[in-house]
């Protein structure tokens, strides 16, 4: 049996697959679907599920739920009573071990050939990996992921009478948003692009809900604190409140009313007049639909543009698939396929289609080797007599196979007579030269036929020819996300980084490849220094790494990874061995061609470096750092974008402005993760519009005003007259290069500037300790906690000895070891020591 795993940010299922069934396991209080829900007792006993659901009111200091949106962070689950803080990934395992329990108490000991577990087409490289690291924990091996839309349309193929053509799944989810187009050929379905949104689901609608009309329901009868909201004794309240907010948008998909009450025996808690706390408050659903119209209304934009960005009309797509559970709104049923033209499927259940078509997918691999592959879908035999050749499907998701069948020797006088195992037969074919046949296979599973050669005067042969009809396969896996390298590009003698591409959205994998950069500074073994091959997950149109996606880092050092006295030359070799498998996990090699060596760098990924906690003062000052450079950013660009950015700019400070009173309200590390992963979001998109052919002058004009006063203010006294001569010419000449449309020259020029002016600025004391203090005081946005107390240590040591020169080395060391919020800090950064090979 195979298994698929819908891992849910709200709901999980789980569906058994072998070659004629589909299984759907149900959960041990007879649902269909587990609750995502993990709770720890006080005597550490772990439950999940409906009972863990139903302590989310009684006892939620012991209660995780909606694990999945913080998965690839290194923010801990705290359970109070037992004294337990779990990783998110070991509460997707617990989650993931009971829905094979599911499993094991239907069917016993039948062997488990394989699982997939299936991942939003928005889930970053961390989260991807954490998955895996989830379902290892839970004993579950071999084990795949599955992108959810891919799955959604395998389980919408696998009950479809028209199995051909050209459709849309709309996959929203409790925590995610995916669209994928996808065309499909006789059952086999390959996913043409797609789009989401990592956070934007039913648990957003939840916090709508809550914020919108619970909320001010409490502040208009109690006498609460303006930031209540944030303080812990409130945590117990606000969490149950979560919970009867679910409960009652769930029962508002079926009814026009539905109540919000929690007694104040129930809520423990008063207001500041000592008055007992309660909630008693009616929803109808015209208040939940206005209160999330606008972000259906984005899901529904971003279906538009997949379509539209992919040389498609709506036209050309023949069904919406609706998959998840907020996707059975009806506000959700009724505008996605009205607002985009496309007539809805609404046969497919969306809350364990997902599920389903990982079964579906575990089935069609072969499990054999160190990757999955698809299994063999031809076959091709000679028949005993060695005079025909047959050529078959040998799995195909039709309800017939063609055959064709070749002779080997034109001069025999022969016929061919096909019968199947439920008394059906071709009749007599003569062979002569080539035939084909349609082979109709009534039923999944293997159909066995019978090809019977006769030779006149010579005799006859028997020859059995088996067909396997699946449910549905897969053509392909498409990598979700463009992958880019840093390096560093030299312009005019001044560096800057960008990130340059390695493997482009959409790659079919498995993949691999093999990229060429060289060494941007040389590197002496046994001393100091390093080069380092940072990935990056890339945005469209966005190669500044400030605003790019971490993923990982592999550090060549000089001490560690040269023999003493051994030399890595400037311009000498770097090659980069990529290798991505179909779970989209990146492993790499690099080698040194001229010293020799390779090294194995593993998988790009790591705690330390990719993962940030949320929780905590840390973490709400990390996700403050982030919207508030996201802010500045936002608010520098309206001075320089022309009109016809205003519209998408007023977009862009709604979504920032709904994040900024997200934290001041929320103390949640989920809000918290949300408002980074917003943040980033919306500095990607003023990057692009500042990008633009219609706004590059403005912004350029500003960038070179801002570095001109900063040169004015901070250096020019303390410059000499040479480097001074040298800032002056160069902004002359930008300004003329702006003013002639040349902005390539221009960007040289202001590269250069930005050098000359840091450049001074290293060398003042004054700002030296200044940057020390700032960097030193930003513990929460460190990488590595212990890395930076003991940086500090060194800093505070050359403060009192007057050592510039290694303050200097220790602040670039402490920006090393630093989350990047913003555009304003890539200057300060030190440089990776990789170019680009010409």
């Amino acid at each position: 049996m195979y298994l698929g795993i819908d891992l849910g940010t709200s709901n999980s299922a789980i569906v058994g697959a072998t070659g004629t069934t589909l299984r759907l396991f149900k959960s041990l209080d007879g649902a269909d679907v587990l609750p995502s829900v993990l709770f720890i007792d006080a005597r550490g006993r772990r439950f999940v599920g409906r009972r863990a659901y139903e302590q989310a009111t009684l006892n939620p200091d012991n209660v995780a739920s909606g694990v999945k949106r913080l998965m690839g962070t290194s923010t801990p689950l705290k359970f109070a009573a037992a004294g337990i803080s779990l990783t998110p990934e070991e509460a997707s395992a617990e989650i993931l071990r009971t829905l094979v329990a599911q499993v094991q108490a239907e069917v016993g000991s039948q062997p488990i050939e394989a699982s997939v577990v299936t991942i939003p087409a928005a889930f970053n490289q961390m989260q991807t990996e954490a998955t895996i690291a989830s379902a290892e924990m839970a004993g579950l091996r071999p084990v795949g992921l599955l992108h959810e839309p891919i799955a959604a349309a395998l389980a919408s193929m696998a009950g479809a009478k028209i199995r051909s053509g050209q459709f849309l799944v709309y996959d929203l989810g409790g925590g995610t948003f995916d669209a994928a187009l996808v065309q499909a050929s006789a059952g086999v379905v390959n996913v043409v692009a797609h789009e989401g949104v990592n956070m934007l689901g039913g648990r957003d609608f939840d916090n709508a809900l809550l914020q919108g009309m619970v909320a001010p329901w409490l502040e208009g009868h109690f006498d609460l604190d303006p930031d209540y909201r944030l303080d812990p004794k409130f945590d117990r309240l606000l969490r149950r409140l979560r919970l009867k907010v679910e409960e009652a948008k769930i029962e508002l998909s079926v009814r026009d009313r539905a109540p919000v009450f929690l007694a104040g025996e129930e809520a423990q808690i008063t207001d500041r007049r000592g008055t007992p706390i309660y909630i008693d408050i009616e929803l109808s659903r015209g208040d939940l639909e206005g209160l999330v119209s606008e972000r259906i209304e984005r899901s529904i934009e971003i279906c538009r543009k997949l379509i539209s960005d992919n040389g498609y009309d709506i036209s050309d797509i023949d069904r919406v698939v609706l998959i998840g559970g907020p996707s059975k709104m009806p506000l959700v049923r009724q505008r996605a396929p009205e607002e985009l033209g496309i007539s809805a499927d609404l046969s497919t259940d969306p809350m364990t289609a997902v599920a389903t078509g990982a079964a579906i997918y575990a089935e069609s691999r072969d499990w054999g080797g160190a990757q999955t592959v698809r299994k063999s879908s031809r076959a091709s035999t000679i028949s005993a007599d060695e005079l025909v050749r047959f050529e078959y499907p040998s799995r195909t998701a039709d309800d017939h196979a063609r055959l064709r069948m070749v002779a080997l020797d034109p001069h025999a006088d022969a016929r061919l007579r096909i019968t199947g195992e439920d008394g059906w037969t071709s009749g007599d074919i003569p062979l002569t030269g080539e035939q084909r046949v349609e082979l109709p296979l009534p039923r999944l599973g293997e159909s066995t036929f019978k090809v019977t050669v006769t030779v006149a005067g010579v005799g006859s042969s028997e020859n059995p020819l088996t067909i396997t009809r699946t449910f549905a396969s897969s053509a392909g896996v498409p990598a979700t996300h463009t992958l880019g390298v840093a390096v560093e590009q030299d312009v005019g003698g001044a560096r800057r980084e960008v990130v340059v591409p390695i493997i482009n959205k959409g790659t079919v994998l498995p993949a691999k490849g093999r990229e060429q950069f060289r060494a941007a500074r040389a590197l002496v073994g046994g001393t100091d220094g390093q080069i380092d091959l940072a990935v990056y997950e890339m945005a469209e149109g966005v190669d500044d790494p400030s605003l790019c996606q971490l993923v990982g880092s592999f550090q060549l050092k000089a001490v560690d990874h040269l023999e003493r006295g051994e030399t890595l030359r400037a311009g000498d070799p770097i090659i980069v061995n990529w290798d991505m498998d179909d779970n989209g996990l990146l492993k790499c090699t690099l080698e040194l061609p001229h010293q020799q060596k390779s090294f194995d760098t593993g998988r790009f990924f790591s705690p330390i470096v990719g993962h940030r906690n949320f929780a905590d003062e840390d973490g709400r000052l990390l996700a403050t750092a982030v919207v508030k450079q996201a802010r500045e950013s936002l608010d520098e660009a309206k001075s320089s974008l022309s009109n016809d950015a205003w519209f998408e700019m007023g977009e862009l400070q709604q979504r920032l402005e709904a994040q900024e009173q997200a934290l001041e309200s929320n103390s949640d590390a989920e809000t918290r993760r949300q408002a980074a992963e917003e943040a980033r979001s919306v500095r990607q998109a003023v990057a692009r519009l500042s990008g633009a052919p219609q706004n590059r002058a403005a912004v350029m004009t500003r960038e070179l005003a801002s570095v001109e006063e900063g040169f004015d203010e901070l250096v020019r006294e303390s410059a000499g007259e040479s480097e001074c001569a040298r800032f002056d010419q160069l902004s002359t000449n930008a300004r003329r290069f702006v003013d002639n449309g040349q902005f390539a020259e221009a960007s040289t020029c202001l590269s250069q500037m930005r050098g000359l002016f840091y450049q001074e600025l290293l060398n003042q004391p004054g700002f030296l300790v200044a940057q020390f203090q700032d960097l030193a005081s930003e513990r929460y946005l460190a990488v590595d906690k212990g890395v930076h107390d003991k940086l500090v240590e060194m800093g505070q040591k050359c403060l009192r000895e007057d050592d510039w020169q290694s303050l200097r080395r220790v602040n670039g060391e402490l920006i090393s070891n630093r989350v990047i919020t913003g555009p304003s800090e890539k200057d300060t950064t030190r440089l990776v020591g990789l170019m680009k090979a010409h």
